[in-house]
């Protein structure tokens, strides 16, 4: 089953576009994709295309596409004007590293790490290597069934800052609403790579927000740093690589993040992307189609009668990434499942390769049509294999 594409601005190899699932790199819009298509090797009639262009260039088209990301950014995150909108290279791995770096201390210090699932492990051991790291809470403990009350984590006062991880696209856990640690407590940091743009924020709740590309973001290679003035400033670890610290890249001129050459090409593909979210109803209708879409497939799994298995509580399900097995863990299902969707061009169905199960990636840029594809696809096959 291949896609059916109608207008006149898609290419006939647009048209035989599949349904792409993939967690990251995800799918991108299509309208999106079309347009970069048009401009690729001549970006408005400069007779170049703009990854060819200078970011040195005041003014140029490198920093006004980079300057119009912040600008819609902000507006569409209501982000406040104590806080740094940065972009960097290294993806959220990078940002592993640099958030230690920049606010752990000059000398080093402490940081807790909230455990939810993959990602945010992969956050604390590479904090772990400068910091003094605990886990205030590990949902391990819960299997992975929900994210336990704020109130009952074991968070240290003098921490540097407390780390969480929004959305796990692997466990399937999501914040759906922004944690409250009560007063005094040190300053949240974020990643929500796999969330971001997919619902209103309150964005000064947290000293740092910060996500990679692949998913809602835009291509693969960037990261967007949302970083609360006073953490800037603080004094990073002598060994900080200056193209992880927070301060060289806010104060770079003649805007921000030009300390070393940003990807441009990615960055001019993003501020298209955010672009076209406005287009789109902006946080609130991101927000709305999240909801519906994976309201659907949901509903499919718990009324499948245990064919198909989530165990994470509704109130914490992702709605971005809704991971499920088959029955205990069918594999041999699992694995028909993957196949026969391929075959009618539902692609990129199967869990990350280090963990066993079945995954379908909702982000920003997938069209309403594969979910509805999906879903069909879901109740036919249970019907097939019951």
């Amino acid at each position: 089953m291949m896609r059916h594409m109608s207008g006149g601005a898609l290419t006939r190899a647009m048209s035989t576009r599949v349904f792409n699932f993939s967690a990251g790199p995800a799918c991108l819009n299509d309208d999106v994709m079309s347009k970069v298509q048009g401009e690729f090797t001549d970006w408005r009639g400069t007779g170049m295309g703009i990854m060819e262009m200078s970011h040195r260039d005041a003014g140029g088209p490198v920093q006004n596409a980079m300057s119009s990301a912040v600008s819609d950014l902000r507006d569409l995150l209501q982000i406040p004007e104590n806080y740094h909108v940065l972009f960097f290279q290294g993806g959220a791995h990078g940002q592993f590293s640099a958030i230690p770096l920049n606010l752990g201390g000059a000398s080093g210090g402490k940081a807790d790490y909230v455990r939810t699932g993959f990602w945010s492990e992969r956050a604390l051991n590479e904090g772990k290597k400068y910091l003094d790291c605990a886990v205030p809470m590990d949902a391990a403990d819960v299997n992975y069934t929900h994210i336990p009350d704020p109130s009952t984590w074991n968070i240290r006062s003098d921490a540097s800052y407390v780390h969480l991880c929004a959305n796990e696209t692997i466990h399937g856990l999501e914040f759906l609403t922004e944690p409250d640690l009560g007063p005094g407590a040190p300053p949240l940091v974020l990643d929500a790579t796999s969330t971001l743009l997919s619902r209103p924020m309150d964005i000064s709740k947290y000293g740092m927000v910060y996500a990679s590309g692949g998913k809602n973001l835009g291509p693969a290679g960037v990261c967007v740093a949302i970083i609360r003035d006073d953490l800037v400033r603080r004094e990073p670890h002598p060994l900080t690589p200056s193209v992880l610290d927070f301060a060289l890249a806010a104060d770079s001129q003649p805007i921000p993040s030009v300390y070393n050459t940003p990807p441009t090409f990615l960055l001019y593909v993003v501020s298209e992307v955010l672009q076209n979210v406005q287009q789109r109803g902006g946080m609130a209708g991101m927000e709305d189609r999240a909801m519906r879409l994976s309201g659907s497939v949901y509903d499919v799994i718990d009324n499948s009668d245990g064919f198909y298995v989530n165990s994470v509580r509704p109130e914490h399900r992702s709605r971005m990434n809704c991971v499920f097995r088959i029955g205990d863990g069918n594999e041999a299902l699992e694995d028909a499942f993957t196949r026969e969707a391929e075959e009618q061009g539902m692609h990129q169905l199967f869990k990350h390769p280090l963990f066993k199960g079945l995954r379908i990636t909702l982000y920003n840029g997938l069209p309403d049509a594969a979910v509805d594809a999906v879903v069909q696809f879901m109740r036919d096959f249970k019907q097939k294999h019951s």
